[in-house]
């Protein structure tokens, strides 16, 4: 159902941007305007919809373009200068465009998160389904080295070389087997780990890049010559990998119990 919840989550994102600036006067309500009802949600559990919901292509695509889609109009909103004063969430109008780049930022990186789980949590499943096998060959074929019997003794026809199987030969088949089962071991979080990390880097740019580009668009579109003085779409970019950034720490306290260690 994670591309259906996607749907719904994505009509969702002021309510959920209101969540994540953790704003207790609610004068983010401003920020992110809404148009009739809204509801109360808390960053909690916002961070873990996302982890959970970017884990699925159709859910992730559904947030994460309706995200960009919502980023820009918010930016267009806030430049226009015809915005009336009680509708402003700041007369500090590269504050609330810094703001909405944050926001923008740590919904995309959140979901980034649920993607790199949908790669480290099968390679999890992956490694410890591979070294329970292992190790219950290990377990079997244990009993047999050092007694001469079985493995070390299968190959050898008369009873002297038996007798050495089992002292000097048992030995040596000891350490070959070990060194055996631990080059055995499953790696695919160690292949993951790679993979991850490609993911989130592309992420970051790319959602820098988008962000760069609303803002450098809206201030342009409203001829805001004041804010492209001021390098706000430097600014945008800025504080939209701080967000994305910040996604990774709130994940680690608010959600560890969703996320595979790598």
């Amino acid at each position: 159902m994670s591309d259906s919840i996607g749907q719904i989550t994505s009509e969702y994102l002021p309510d959920i941007n209101r969540a994540m600036t953790d704003d207790q006067d609610e004068d983010t309500k401003r920020l992110f305007p809404v148009a009739g009802s809204s509801v109360t949600l808390n960053h909690r559990d916002v961070n873990a919809l996302l982890v959970t919901v970017g884990q699925n292509p159709e859910g992730y695509a559904a947030v994460e373009v309706a995200n960009k889609a919502y980023m820009a109009n918010l930016m267009d909103y806030h430049m226009n200068p015809d915005l009336p004063a009680d509708a402003r969430y700041s007369n500090d109008t590269q504050f609330a465009v810094e703001q909405i780049a944050h926001g923008s930022g740590e919904v995309s990186g959140t979901l980034a998160i649920g993607r790199q789980e949908a790669v480290a949590g099968p390679a999890d499943e992956a490694d410890k389904k591979f070294d329970q096998s292992v190790g219950q060959w290990k377990n079997a074929i244990s009993g047999g080295i050092g007694t001469g019997i079985g493995v070390g003794t299968s190959f050898i026809a008369s009873p002297v070389g038996g007798a050495v199987a089992g002292g000097v030969a048992g030995t040596a088949s000891s350490m070959v087997l070990e060194a055996l089962f631990k080059d055995a071991e499953g790696h695919a979080k160690d292949d993951a780990g790679s993979v991850m990390g490609e993911k989130w880097e592309s992420g970051l740019d790319q959602n820098a890049g988008y962000t760069e580009q609303a803002a450098e668009n809206a201030a342009k579109a409203h001829k805001r010559d004041d804010l492209m003085d001021a390098s706000i779409d430097e600014k945008a970019r800025a504080a939209a990998q701080d967000g994305f950034r910040a996604a990774g720490t709130n994940t680690d306290f608010m959600s560890p119990h969703l996320k595979t260690d790598i």
